[in-house]
Protein backbone atom coordinates (compact mmCIF):
# COMPACT_ATOMS: atom_id res chain seq x y z
CA UNK A 1 0.00 0.00 0.00
CA UNK A 2 3.04 2.27 0.52
CA UNK A 3 3.62 2.22 -2.84
CA UNK A 4 0.02 3.37 -3.50
CA UNK A 5 -0.14 6.11 -1.18
CA UNK A 6 3.26 7.77 -1.46
CA UNK A 7 4.52 6.17 -4.90
CA UNK A 8 2.13 6.39 -7.01
CA UNK A 9 0.19 9.43 -5.17
CA UNK A 10 -3.31 7.98 -5.07
CA UNK A 11 -5.16 10.02 -2.11
CA UNK A 12 -7.12 7.04 -0.68
CA UNK A 13 -7.56 7.61 3.57
CA UNK A 14 -6.86 4.51 5.33
CA UNK A 15 -10.44 4.35 6.77
CA UNK A 16 -11.46 3.38 3.43
CA UNK A 17 -9.37 0.14 3.95
CA UNK A 18 -9.43 -0.29 7.69
CA UNK A 19 -12.43 1.76 9.20
CA UNK A 20 -12.43 3.75 12.19
CA UNK A 21 -8.85 4.00 13.93
CA UNK A 22 -7.48 5.65 17.61
CA UNK A 23 -4.46 5.64 15.91
CA UNK A 24 -2.30 4.78 12.96
CA UNK A 25 1.16 3.97 13.93
CA UNK A 26 4.03 2.68 10.97
CA UNK A 27 7.13 0.83 12.33
CA UNK A 28 8.67 2.45 9.60
CA UNK A 29 9.20 6.43 7.67
CA UNK A 30 5.26 6.53 6.53
CA UNK A 31 2.27 6.23 7.71
CA UNK A 32 -0.70 5.89 5.60
CA UNK A 33 -3.06 9.05 5.23
CA UNK A 34 -6.11 9.96 7.64
CA UNK A 35 -6.46 13.57 8.15
CA UNK A 36 -8.41 12.78 11.35
CA UNK A 37 -6.40 10.08 13.02
CA UNK A 38 -3.05 10.97 14.87
CA UNK A 39 -0.65 9.18 13.27
CA UNK A 40 3.12 7.98 14.62
CA UNK A 41 6.46 7.10 12.66
CA UNK A 42 9.63 5.73 13.63
CA UNK A 43 12.41 7.25 11.87
CA UNK A 44 15.44 4.77 12.13
CA UNK A 45 18.17 7.13 10.50
CA UNK A 46 18.35 10.29 7.98
CA UNK A 47 21.21 8.96 5.67
CA UNK A 48 19.16 10.52 2.84
CA UNK A 49 20.34 13.77 4.38
CA UNK A 50 23.52 13.39 6.29
CA UNK A 51 25.25 11.68 4.06
CA UNK A 52 23.40 11.67 0.57
CA UNK A 53 26.24 11.07 -1.77
CA UNK A 54 26.05 7.62 -0.03
CA UNK A 55 22.26 6.75 -0.71
CA UNK A 56 20.92 5.85 -4.02
CA UNK A 57 19.62 8.74 -6.17
CA UNK A 58 16.06 7.32 -6.63
CA UNK A 59 15.29 6.50 -3.16
CA UNK A 60 17.30 9.79 -1.65
CA UNK A 61 14.96 12.11 -3.75
CA UNK A 62 11.61 9.76 -2.50
CA UNK A 63 12.56 10.24 1.30
CA UNK A 64 13.87 13.46 0.39
CA UNK A 65 9.92 14.29 -0.59
CA UNK A 66 8.12 12.27 1.84
CA UNK A 67 9.99 11.96 5.46
CA UNK A 68 10.17 15.59 6.26
CA UNK A 69 6.36 15.43 5.60
CA UNK A 70 5.57 12.64 7.82
CA UNK A 71 7.59 13.61 11.11
CA UNK A 72 5.96 17.45 10.47
CA UNK A 73 2.48 15.68 10.09
CA UNK A 74 2.93 13.50 13.39
CA UNK A 75 1.73 13.69 16.76
CA UNK A 76 5.25 12.02 17.81
CA UNK A 77 8.22 10.73 16.37
CA UNK A 78 9.90 7.84 17.48
CA UNK A 79 14.04 7.72 16.91
CA UNK A 80 15.82 3.88 17.29
CA UNK A 81 18.65 6.04 19.16
CA UNK A 82 19.77 9.08 20.73
CA UNK A 83 21.75 9.93 17.74
CA UNK A 84 18.51 9.86 15.50
CA UNK A 85 17.02 12.12 17.81
CA UNK A 86 19.63 14.68 17.46
CA UNK A 87 19.63 14.28 13.31
CA UNK A 88 15.67 15.17 13.42
CA UNK A 89 16.00 17.81 15.57
CA UNK A 90 19.31 19.05 13.73
CA UNK A 91 18.69 18.23 10.22
CA UNK A 92 14.36 18.39 10.26
CA UNK A 93 14.01 21.04 12.80
CA UNK A 94 11.63 18.69 14.60
CA UNK A 95 10.52 19.81 18.23
CA UNK A 96 12.38 17.40 20.54
CA UNK A 97 9.78 17.28 22.63
CA UNK A 98 7.95 15.31 19.81
CA UNK A 99 10.22 13.04 19.61
CA UNK A 100 10.19 9.67 21.85
CA UNK A 101 13.67 7.34 21.80
CA UNK A 102 12.92 3.75 21.91
CA UNK A 103 16.18 1.61 21.28
CA UNK A 104 16.18 -1.29 19.00
CA UNK A 105 16.59 -4.91 20.68
CA UNK A 106 18.79 -8.13 20.62
CA UNK A 107 17.36 -11.98 20.07
CA UNK A 108 18.27 -13.97 23.38
CA UNK A 109 19.64 -16.68 21.01
CA UNK A 110 22.43 -14.61 20.20
CA UNK A 111 23.64 -14.63 23.70
CA UNK A 112 23.44 -18.60 23.69
CA UNK A 113 25.24 -18.94 20.39
CA UNK A 114 28.09 -21.60 19.84
CA UNK A 115 30.58 -21.33 17.45
CA UNK A 116 29.73 -23.15 14.20
CA UNK A 117 30.22 -26.72 14.06
CA UNK A 118 32.58 -28.47 11.82
CA UNK A 119 29.45 -29.64 9.38
CA UNK A 120 28.74 -25.93 9.12
CA UNK A 121 31.88 -24.72 8.31
CA UNK A 122 32.66 -26.62 5.58
CA UNK A 123 29.24 -26.07 4.02
CA UNK A 124 30.29 -22.58 4.34
CA UNK A 125 33.69 -22.44 3.36
CA UNK A 126 34.68 -21.10 6.66
CA UNK A 127 38.15 -21.89 8.76
CA UNK A 128 38.75 -22.48 12.16
CA UNK A 129 39.45 -18.51 12.48
CA UNK A 130 38.02 -15.42 11.05
CA UNK A 131 37.28 -11.93 10.89
CA UNK A 132 33.95 -11.13 10.37
CA UNK A 133 31.52 -8.01 8.42
CA UNK A 134 27.87 -8.42 8.35
CA UNK A 135 26.21 -5.70 5.98
CA UNK A 136 24.49 -5.47 2.55
CA UNK A 137 26.93 -4.60 -0.09
CA UNK A 138 26.67 -1.24 -0.74
CA UNK A 139 28.56 1.67 -0.58
CA UNK A 140 27.48 3.30 3.02
CA UNK A 141 28.85 -0.32 4.90
CA UNK A 142 32.68 0.81 3.41
CA UNK A 143 33.64 -2.08 2.42
CA UNK A 144 36.43 -0.76 0.43
CA UNK A 145 38.12 1.26 3.53
CA UNK A 146 37.79 -2.36 4.86
CA UNK A 147 39.51 -4.22 2.23
CA UNK A 148 42.00 -1.72 2.19
CA UNK A 149 42.80 -2.15 6.12
CA UNK A 150 42.77 -5.91 5.17
CA UNK A 151 45.76 -5.18 2.52
CA UNK A 152 47.71 -3.22 5.40
CA UNK A 153 47.56 -6.48 7.55
CA UNK A 154 48.25 -8.88 5.30
CA UNK A 155 52.08 -9.36 7.11
CA UNK A 156 50.73 -9.10 10.57
CA UNK A 157 47.08 -11.02 10.32
CA UNK A 158 46.95 -14.57 8.70
CA UNK A 159 42.71 -14.49 9.34
CA UNK A 160 40.78 -14.11 6.29
CA UNK A 161 37.76 -11.76 6.33
CA UNK A 162 34.12 -13.63 5.78
CA UNK A 163 31.99 -11.28 4.41
CA UNK A 164 28.11 -12.03 4.73
CA UNK A 165 25.47 -9.99 2.99
CA UNK A 166 23.67 -9.67 -0.15
CA UNK A 167 24.36 -6.87 -3.00
CA UNK A 168 22.89 -3.74 -2.65
CA UNK A 169 23.09 -0.61 -4.73
CA UNK A 170 26.69 0.08 -6.62
CA UNK A 171 27.68 -2.88 -5.49
CA UNK A 172 30.16 -4.34 -8.53
CA UNK A 173 32.51 -2.27 -7.01
CA UNK A 174 32.55 -3.68 -3.85
CA UNK A 175 32.50 -7.08 -5.62
CA UNK A 176 35.44 -6.32 -7.74
CA UNK A 177 37.76 -4.92 -4.99
CA UNK A 178 36.32 -8.42 -3.17
CA UNK A 179 37.86 -10.89 -5.75
CA UNK A 180 41.20 -9.67 -5.92
CA UNK A 181 41.35 -10.34 -2.45
CA UNK A 182 39.65 -13.66 -2.92
CA UNK A 183 41.94 -14.86 -5.52
CA UNK A 184 44.43 -14.61 -2.43
CA UNK A 185 42.65 -16.72 0.17
CA UNK A 186 42.00 -13.26 1.96
CA UNK A 187 38.14 -12.86 1.63
CA UNK A 188 35.24 -15.24 1.81
CA UNK A 189 32.30 -14.17 0.21
CA UNK A 190 29.04 -15.54 1.70
CA UNK A 191 26.36 -13.54 0.26
CA UNK A 192 23.01 -13.59 2.43
CA UNK A 193 23.49 -15.43 5.82
CA UNK A 194 19.88 -16.77 7.11
CA UNK A 195 18.59 -15.88 10.44
CA UNK A 196 19.42 -19.33 12.01
CA UNK A 197 23.08 -19.32 11.00
CA UNK A 198 24.20 -15.53 11.85
CA UNK A 199 24.12 -16.05 15.76
CA UNK A 200 26.83 -19.04 15.29
CA UNK A 201 28.72 -16.86 12.44
CA UNK A 202 29.44 -14.24 14.98
CA UNK A 203 30.14 -16.26 17.69
CA UNK A 204 33.23 -17.94 16.19
CA UNK A 205 34.67 -14.86 14.78
CA UNK A 206 37.45 -13.53 16.27
CA UNK A 207 36.82 -10.24 15.50
CA UNK A 208 33.52 -8.10 14.26
CA UNK A 209 34.33 -5.42 11.73
CA UNK A 210 31.35 -2.76 10.82
CA UNK A 211 33.06 0.77 9.26
CA UNK A 212 30.06 1.75 8.21
CA UNK A 213 30.16 5.64 7.22
CA UNK A 214 26.77 6.34 9.07
CA UNK A 215 24.44 4.69 10.91
CA UNK A 216 20.92 5.41 12.75
CA UNK A 217 21.35 2.25 15.06
CA UNK A 218 24.07 -0.48 14.24
CA UNK A 219 21.93 -3.84 14.61
CA UNK A 220 25.13 -5.76 13.63
CA UNK A 221 27.61 -4.10 16.24
CA UNK A 222 24.68 -4.99 19.06
CA UNK A 223 24.62 -8.74 18.02
CA UNK A 224 28.09 -9.21 17.75
CA UNK A 225 28.34 -7.93 21.60
CA UNK A 226 25.68 -10.28 22.30
CA UNK A 227 27.41 -13.43 20.66
CA UNK A 228 30.67 -12.22 23.17
CA UNK A 229 32.51 -10.90 19.86
CA UNK A 230 35.36 -8.64 20.16
CA UNK A 231 33.97 -5.60 17.75
CA UNK A 232 35.75 -2.96 15.55
CA UNK A 233 33.12 -0.29 14.37
CA UNK A 234 33.39 3.25 12.81
CA UNK A 235 33.77 5.90 14.85
CA UNK A 236 30.18 7.66 14.41
CA UNK A 237 27.80 8.99 16.88
CA UNK A 238 25.11 6.05 17.02
CA UNK A 239 27.92 3.21 17.22
CA UNK A 240 29.24 5.05 20.21
CA UNK A 241 26.08 4.49 21.76
CA UNK A 242 25.14 1.37 21.39
CA UNK A 243 28.56 -0.10 22.08
CA UNK A 244 29.91 2.12 24.82
CA UNK A 245 33.41 1.03 26.36
CA UNK A 246 32.79 -2.08 24.69
CA UNK A 247 34.58 -2.09 21.11
CA UNK A 248 37.22 -0.40 19.58
CA UNK A 249 36.78 2.58 16.61
CA UNK A 250 38.17 3.94 14.25
CA UNK A 251 37.52 6.76 11.45
CA UNK A 252 35.41 5.31 8.80
CA UNK A 253 38.06 7.02 6.52
CA UNK A 254 41.19 5.62 7.52
CA UNK A 255 42.42 2.50 6.54
CA UNK A 256 45.59 2.61 9.23
CA UNK A 257 43.22 3.74 11.80
CA UNK A 258 40.89 0.57 11.00
CA UNK A 259 43.87 -1.84 10.52
CA UNK A 260 45.53 -0.87 14.00
CA UNK A 261 41.98 -1.19 15.55
CA UNK A 262 41.30 -4.48 13.84
CA UNK A 263 45.21 -5.37 14.79
CA UNK A 264 43.96 -4.42 18.60
CA UNK A 265 40.75 -6.62 19.07
CA UNK A 266 42.45 -9.97 18.29
CA UNK A 267 44.80 -9.31 21.56
CA UNK A 268 44.16 -12.52 24.22
CA UNK A 269 42.66 -10.18 26.56
CA UNK A 270 39.60 -9.07 24.25
CA UNK A 271 38.84 -13.33 24.13
CA UNK A 272 38.88 -13.63 27.83
CA UNK A 273 35.68 -14.55 29.53
CA UNK A 274 35.58 -11.43 31.61
CA UNK A 275 36.00 -9.69 28.09
CA UNK A 276 33.38 -11.55 26.34
CA UNK A 277 30.81 -10.88 29.64
CA UNK A 278 31.16 -7.40 29.44
CA UNK A 279 30.42 -7.16 25.95
CA UNK A 280 27.33 -9.48 26.70
CA UNK A 281 26.84 -7.26 29.61
CA UNK A 282 26.52 -4.49 26.98
CA UNK A 283 24.03 -5.89 24.82
CA UNK A 284 21.53 -6.79 27.48
CA UNK A 285 20.75 -3.43 27.93
CA UNK A 286 18.87 -3.46 24.51
CA UNK A 287 15.48 -6.09 24.58
CA UNK A 288 12.86 -5.64 22.41
CA UNK A 289 10.44 -6.43 25.77
CA UNK A 290 11.85 -3.09 26.95
CA UNK A 291 11.42 -1.73 23.32
CA UNK A 292 7.86 -2.90 23.24
CA UNK A 293 6.92 -1.28 26.74
CA UNK A 294 8.61 1.82 25.61
CA UNK A 295 6.81 1.63 22.11
CA UNK A 296 3.15 1.15 24.26
CA UNK A 297 3.96 3.85 26.56
CA UNK A 298 4.13 5.86 23.50
CA UNK A 299 1.45 5.22 21.47
CA UNK A 300 -0.60 4.60 24.90
CA UNK A 301 -0.26 8.25 25.75
CA UNK A 302 -0.84 9.85 22.17
CA UNK A 303 -4.16 8.20 22.13
CA UNK A 304 -4.79 9.34 25.71
CA UNK A 305 -5.19 6.10 27.41
CA UNK A 306 -2.01 5.62 29.79
CA UNK A 307 -4.19 2.79 31.99
CA UNK A 308 -3.36 0.49 28.47
CA UNK A 309 -0.17 -0.47 29.53
CA UNK A 310 -1.88 -1.66 32.76
CA UNK A 311 -4.02 -4.31 31.02
CA UNK A 312 -7.15 -2.01 30.92
CA UNK A 313 -9.47 -3.73 28.73
CA UNK A 314 -10.11 -1.53 25.08
CA UNK A 315 -13.64 -0.78 23.65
Amino acid sequence: MDQLWFRAGIPLPLRCLAGRADLVYSPDFTAPPDLRTPRVVTVHDLAFLVCPERAPGPLRRYLSAIVPVQVAGAARVVAVSHSTRSDLIERLGTDPERIAVVPNGVDDRFFVASVPDGATRRRLGLPANYLLSVGTLEPRKNHLTLFAALELLKSRVDLPLVVAGSPGWEYEPILKAAERLRRNGRVILLDYVSDDLLPGLYAGAASVIYPSWYEGFGLPVLEALAAGAPVVASDVPALREVAGDRAMFAPPSSPEALAEAIERSLDGDQRSPEARGGRRERARLYSWDNAGRKLAGVLADVVGRPGLLAGEPTT
